[in-house]
């Protein structure tokens, strides 16, 4: 008998949020198209940065990751007692051949991966050349408009933000981790940069309000 690391019900939920995610890409592809521009998903979400970049990374899943190869992910996750979410999918979409995302989800899967560990692997297997060039083809700025580059702007706070808020969540561990293992000097560094961040990102979300409006 399979010993469960996960309940039943955080596994089945877990696969009802990857199906609404692949399905909410589907829609997204047919009515905005596959390559339409970031402003066109702050339009459906009335200008919320944070849906928008979500809908961006779910559009993206679903141009690689098949129906089959989500209903063998929901397999394995129900056979080894692993719950997966949308943030997995996302994650493995980044491998461009199915035999790599196959490959490597079996064995999370089987071997019980976290989030960070699966997101490392794939770094790892995409190398550094290929991960910036996957980089660099996210968006495509126009600097001639305000808003584009707002929304540039505002993406990158955003994921300044979230790192900071991951690491903060460490800061109660018993061993030292996230920001205790960085020098003092580099840490306090960091903590002032967030602060500033975080008040850029408001301002950006306030100039981006003012632009749709």
């Amino acid at each position: 008998m399979t010993k469960r690391n996960d309940t039943v019900e955080s596994i089945n939920a877990g696969n009802a949020a990857m199906w609404a995610a692949f399905n909410l890409g589907n829609e997204l592809c047919k009515e905005l198209g596959m390559r339409s521009d970031y402003g066109a998903m702050r339009d459906l979400t009335d200008g919320d940065a944070s849906q928008s970049e979500k809908m961006r990374k779910y559009r993206g899943m679903f141009k690689r990751i098949t129906q089959a190869e989500l209903g063998d992910i929901c397999e394995l996750t129900q056979l080894h007692g692993k719950a997966w979410g949308p943030t997995h999918l996302v994650a493995l979409s980044r491998l461009t051949k199915v035999r790599e995302r196959r490959k490597i989800a079996k064995l999370a899967l089987r071997e019980g991966w976290g989030l960070a560990e699966l997101q490392r692997r794939i770094r790892r297997l995409l190398g550094p050349l290929k991960d910036a060039t996957v980089v660099g083809r996210k968006r495509h700025i126009d600097l001639m408009s305000e808003a584009d580059i707002l929304e540039q702007i505002n993406g990158l706070c955003l994921i300044w933000i979230r790192l900071n808020m991951q690491l903060k969540q460490t800061e109660d561990l018993p061993a030292k981790s996230g920001l205790a293992l960085l020098p003092k000097k580099l840490r306090e560094e960091f903590i002032e940069a967030a602060t500033l961040i975080a008040e850029l990102h408001q301002s950006t979300e306030q100039r981006l309000k003012q632009c749709c409006d």
